[in-house]
């Protein structure tokens, strides 16, 4: 009976398990906890194998121990690649990440349950092998949370970087950019760039293209808090013959998504270098009224529209400015 009880209560934990991996809401707002959730994986499949051994053990599906573990760790990595092709049907992004996540959890929380196995580690003489296993488990939980360590390096670099926001030749700044209807490539300063504006060795280069309605760039999650500036500046070189006519937009992290409930400015660059520069007592006033929140700033972008003609623009320092 007892045995019976321990194999209910896993699969009920299991079920519960998957339940919270499909119904937990995912994360809206930033690159940071979008890997955080990544990482939650780890935990959820780490727990479900460690329950999963247990059902089995409980149930005496087999009688030697390596089929046990093995067969363990492969049913839970099942359910994680079921739990992946469900979300790709129901609006949710299956991501490879995440199987990765669950293959750490599985083979990780695997070692520690065999650590506690009296089967396998005698409790008086198993320093040695549990002392073995710990390392194992240590080396494979590294190895699945490198990605968010490196998350958190990049936003420590990113932070260091004010008053700019960004700098082109930094290894972290694709994380926060998305070109659209756009070929980017990091290049050095084009011929007119003046040397007072060379605050950073690199430069993008923006090749707009005709395919999309709005092509241009958008970077994501600056330096939240403007609160503390007053405008902001943008080095840029056109390169063509005649101007043209681009629009800038920030929103925040309120931002409804509707054109209205942000910053949108439309601005005449001219061929050749120049600096945009906006007041963010303007920046902070939307077109519904609305005022955006200067401590929670969430993106910005630089667009134009019909770019039949291919146009080249190259962006620079983009900074806060008191």
């Amino acid at each position: 009976m007892r045995r019976f009880l321990q194999f209910i209560a896993g699969l009920i934990g299991i079920t519960l398990l998957l339940a919270f991996v499909e119904f937990m809401p995912a994360p809206r707002y930033t690159y940071f906890w979008d890997r955080t959730y990544d990482t939650g994986h780890i935990l959820v499949f780490g727990i479900g194998v460690m329950m999963t051994l247990t059902m089995v053990r409980a149930f005496g599906l087999s009688q030697r121990l390596r089929w046990q573990y093995v067969g363990s760790c492969v049913f839970t990595l099942i359910l994680g690649l079921l739990v992946e092709v469900w979300q790709s049907f129901h609006e949710r992004t299956a991501e490879w990440i995440d199987v990765y996540s669950d293959l750490v959890g599985i083979l990780a929380f695997a070692a520690i349950y065999a650590m506690l196995d009296k089967r396998i580690v005698n409790p008086r003489e198993g320093l040695l092998r549990r002392g073995t296993l710990a390392l194992i488990a240590g080396a494979i939980l590294f190895a699945g949370l490198l990605p968010f360590f490196q998350t958190v390096s990049l936003y420590v670099a990113r932070y260091r970087l004010q008053p700019s926001l960004i700098d082109f030749e930094k290894p972290w700044y694709p994380h926060f950019y998305y070109e659209q209807s756009a070929d980017f490539e990091v290049v050095d300063p084009p011929d007119g760039w003046p040397d007072h504006a060379k605050r950073f060795d690199k430069v993008a280069r923006i090749t707009l293209l005709e395919k999309g309605k709005y092509p241009g760039l958008v970077y994501r999650e600056p330096h939240w808090n403007w609160s503390r500036y007053e405008s902001l500046e943008w080095d840029l070189l056109y390169e063509a013959t005649v101007p043209r006519e681009f629009v800038v937009r920030v929103h925040d992290f309120d931002h409804s998504r509707e054109p209205r409930d942000r910053f949108r400015a439309v601005v005449t660059i001219n061929p050749g270098f120049q600096t945009l520069r906006f007041k963010l007592s303007d920046i902070q006033q939307t077109e519904s009224g609305r005022e955006l929140d200067l401590t929670r700033i969430a993106g910005l972008g630089i667009f134009t529209m019909n770019a039949k003609d291919k146009p080249v623009l190259y962006l620079g320092d983009l900074r806060l400015v008191k």
